[in-house]
């Protein structure tokens, strides 16, 4: 029986189309099940009402415990003759060697900005009270030199995990023996420093012929060693704010409101070189939900 063989070819093009057809279809068909169980599992998961929605807000309960207690040498600053201090800061890192890098960093920065910083301090708003000024912003400079080379001998005095992050007492001393003794003499006791009220120290600033005091604030929503920091430098600018304003050269400007209310509004800028600053106090206050800082320094000759 003859059979045209142009008629068989076409006949075989179409069954391999045919199947190839077929086989797409079915890989279609797998892929649209797989999208429909994605989402209809991804929809269940959302659904389900997770645990962590029965606790309480982190703002009202979890935050303020992580801050309750801190070490007693980063309340208050220690004193041994002969050594420098300094706090660092860090995350929390899965390599220990990274983050003690970064405690040191941090704590070599801040040593050097203590030691001598030139500040730009600036401040805008209703308040015309000198002593109590909180900077709008804060230029540092002059020290980044100087912490490269502290870095190369500064040492982790103790560390203290305090939430999401880490602060460490920093030194230099003069010799190994004095820093051994002084590491086994450290009050690393933990201390409430939680309260209803700001400490004392910042209802009523001190007040010393040999010493110039400076208070630094940050808002708690921010992480606690972050907080702590910005209160810190807000310590160093408030010192720059006192000293202008001492020796006449903090530089104010009034202007008046146009809105609804009139309102007198002021500015203020400062700009010193300071010069032997220790930040000696921390403290937190959950009734105004603010961090502090107390540095202080030696009164500059006139």
């Amino acid at each position: 029986m003859y059979r045209d063989p142009i008629k068989k070819i076409v006949t075989v093009k179409k069954y391999s189309c045919c199947r190839q057809f077929v086989k797409i279809e079915g890989n279609l068909c797998y892929i649209s099940l797989w999208a429909f169980f994605s989402v209809a599992l991804i929809i269940t998961l959302i659904s389900c009402q997770s645990p962590r929605q029965k606790l309480t807000r982190p703002a009202e309960n979890s935050h303020l415990s992580e801050i309750l207690m801190i070490p007693k040498w980063y309340a208050e600053q220690p004193k041994v003759n002969g050594c420098r201090f300094a706090y660092g800061y860090s995350g929390i890192y899965l390599d220990e060697k990274r983050q003690k890098e970064a405690l040191v960093k941090s704590g070599a920065a801040n040593m050097a900005k203590n030691e001598k910083v030139f500040i730009k301090a600036a401040w805008a708003g209703t308040q015309t009270h000198s002593q109590s000024l909180t900077a709008s912003y804060v230029i540092e400079k002059g020290w980044q030199d100087r912490a490269s080379q502290l870095e190369k001998h500064l040492q982790i005095v103790h560390e203290y995990h305090l939430g999401s992050g880490v602060i460490a007492l920093c030194a230099i001393c003069p010799d190994e023996s004095l820093l051994k003794e002084m590491m086994s003499k450290i009050d690393d006791r933990l201390v409430n420093i939680n309260s209803d009220e700001p400490p004392e120290w910042v209802k009523e600033p001190k007040s010393h012929a040999e010493y110039v005091y400076g208070i630094g604030t940050a808002p708690s929503y921010i992480k606690p060693g972050k907080a702590w920091q910005e209160a810190e430098r807000q310590a160093r600018a408030n010192l720059a704010f006192k000293l202008a304003a001492q020796y006449n050269i903090l530089q104010k400007t009034s202007s008046k409101s146009t809105g609804s209310r009139s309102q007198n509004l002021s500015e203020a800028k400062a700009e010193m070189t300071l010069t032997g600053i220790t930040i000696f106090r921390h403290a937190y206050s959950h009734a105004s939900k603010s961090f502090y800082a107390l540095a202080r320094m030696p009164t500059p000759e006139p």
